[in-house]
């Protein structure tokens, strides 16, 4: 478990080659609820923006089954800072039969 500067806890984080690091809270959430991705650089830049490049996997589909706040693709970290978030939102199910057609 980590705690971000809110109190909120993150569950099931995972760290990739490039010293990034990606938590989510909650680990499952129900249609209509949602989901924060909060990723964590090991390094700051005092200078620039950076660029993360991400992908959601699986059978869920962006525009249907769940939209993410931004760009589905890209988040950046303000220059200064040390994360940023995502956060994805399960459709909800009254929504789910329309999104569909």
């Amino acid at each position: 478990m980590l705690l971000d500067h809110g109190g909120r806890e993150f569950y099931f984080c995972g760290r990739d080659a490039s010293g990034l690091t990606v938590c989510v809270s909650p680990a499952t959430i129900s249609p209509g609820n949602a989901a924060t991705f909060r990723i964590f650089a090991s390094t700051t830049n005092p200078n620039q923006v950076v660029a993360i490049h991400y992908s959601m996997t699986g059978t869920a589909r962006l525009r249907t089954d769940y939209s993410v706040d931004g760009p589905p693709t890209e988040v950046d970290i303000p220059a200064r800072a040390s994360s940023t978030t995502v956060v994805l939102h399960a459709t909800p199910i009254c929504q789910l039969g329309k999104a569909r057609k």
